[in-house]
C-alpha cells in the first residue's frame, strides 16, 4: 500500500505516476516546476514508488494510468457512490457482472467485488475473458448507466443554490446533513427540560451526546416558527427506531426532504445515488412522504432556512 501517493489529489498521482516512468534519476526533474509548499510531498511520493522494484512499479503505474483513462471516459459515473452499483449487480448473474466489472474504474470494480459474497467473487474470477464486441459492450453499458442519473455541472454564478449541494464532495455532503439534523434537534430542545434532554442524551454516541448540548447553547435565539417547525419534525420522526449513530444525519435529511417539491425531483434522485446507499433510501423515503403532506408555504420556509445553512456552510 503506498500511503502517501494515496493522499495526493488525482492530477497529482498522475504526474507522480508519469515521473517515474522513466529512469529514476530522473524522476524528480518535473518538480522543479512544482510549487515550494507540494515539492516535499511530491518527492516523499515519489521516492515510495521508487522503491518498488522496477518491474512491479511499471505494472502498477500502467494500470493506475489506464484506470484514469477509463474514469474519465465514465465521468458522469464518478459523481455515483459505488455501493448503488453493488446494489444493482448484486442480483445479476455471473456473466453479466463480470461484463460491467470490465469497464468500470478498477477502483469501483474492485469495491463492487469485494462487496460480493465469496462464491460469485471465485466464479467471476474463473470466468475466461473472451473478446466481445464492442457494439454488445456498449448496449449493455447504456442499459447499465440508464438506472443512474447524474447531473452536469451548472454554469458559473455567484448565486449559490441547492442544486450545487450535489457538486461538493461527498464527505462534506453527509458532514451538511449530518449538521443541519444537529441544529433541528437543538432548536427543537432549546425550551425543554434537563429530563427530557436527558432522556435524548442516553439515545446517542458518546461523540453526539458532547455536542449536543454544546449547539444547544449556542443558539443565542430561536424564533417562534423555527421552534414550532422542529418540534413538528421530530414529533413525525419515528425516533425510537432510528439508529443512534444516523439520528443527526436522519433529522437533517428529514428537513432538508420538506424543502423539495416535485420540480426537484429529478435533483432528489441525482443526489440519492452520489449518497451511499444507506443515506440515499432514507432521503428517498422522506422526501416521498413530504410530497403527499406539506404545504408549499412550508416547503418554501425550510428551502430558505436550508439554503441559509448551505451558504454558511464551510466547504474548505
Amino acid at each position: 500500500m503506498l500511503k502517501l501517493i494515496e493522499q495526493l489529489e488525482p492530477q497529482f498521482k498522475i504526474m507522480i505516476y508519469i515521473a517515474c516512468l522513466g529512469e529514476n534519476e530522473n524522476a524528480f526533474e518535473l518538480f522543479r516546476f512544482s510549487p515550494l509548499s507540494r515539492e516535499k510531498s511530491f518527492v516523499e511520493a515519489t521516492r515510495e514508488l521508487l522503491s518498488l522494484p522496477k518491474k512491479e512499479r511499471t505494472r502498477l503505474i500502467t494500470k493506475e494510468l489506464k484506470d484514469n483513462i477509463q474514469l474519465n471516459k465514465n465521468k458522469s459515473l464518478g459523481d455515483i457512490h459505488p455501493g448503488w452499483f453493488f446494489d444493482f449487480l448484486k442480483e445479476e448473474g455471473n456473466q453479466t457482472i463480470h461484463l460491467i466489472l470490465r469497464y468500470l474504474p478498477g477502483e469501483v470494480a474492485r469495491y463492487v467485488l469485494a462487496h460480493l459474497s465469496l462464491e460469485t467473487q471465485k466464479a467471476i474470477r474463473q470466468i475466461e475473458e473472451k473478446k466481445i464486441s464492442e457494439d454488445l459492450l456498449q448496449l449493455v453499458r447504456r442499459k447499465f448507466e440508464s438506472q443512474f442519473l447524474t447531473l452536469t455541472s451548472p454554469e458559473k454564478s455567484d448565486e449559490i443554490d441547492l442544486y450545487h449541494l450535489y457538486f461538493i464532495k461527498i464527505d462534506q455532503l453527509l458532514s451538511f446533513f449530518r449538521d443541519l439534523g444537529l441544529e433541528q434537534l437543538s432548536r427543537a430542545f432549546k425550551r425543554v427540560d434537563a429530563i427530557a434532554l436527558k432522556a435524548l442524551l442516553n439515545r446517542l454516541s458518546i461523540h453526539d451526546a458532547k455536542d449536543f448540548p454544546v449547539k444547544i447553547r449556542s443558539l443565542e435565539t430561536v424564533s417562534g416558527r423555527e421552534l414550532k417547525e422542529a418540534q413538528m419534525l421530530l414529533l413525525n420522526l419515528p425516533l425510537d427506531t432510528i439508529e443512534p449513530e444516523l439520528l443527526f444525519s436522519e433529522v437533517g435529511i428529514s428537513f432538508f426532504a420538506r424543502a423539495m417539491n416535485k420540480e426537484d425531483l429529478k435533483f432528489v434522485e441525482a443526489l440519492q445515488f452520489k449518497l451511499p446507499p444507506r443515506y440515499g433510501y432514507i432521503l428517498k423515503r422522506y422526501v416521498t412522504g413530504s410530497l403527499t403532506s406539506s404545504k408549499p408555504s412550508v416547503t418554501e420556509w425550510v428551502k430558505k432556512q436550508v439554503l441559509t445553512k448551505f451558504q454558511s456552510f464551510p466547504l474548505n
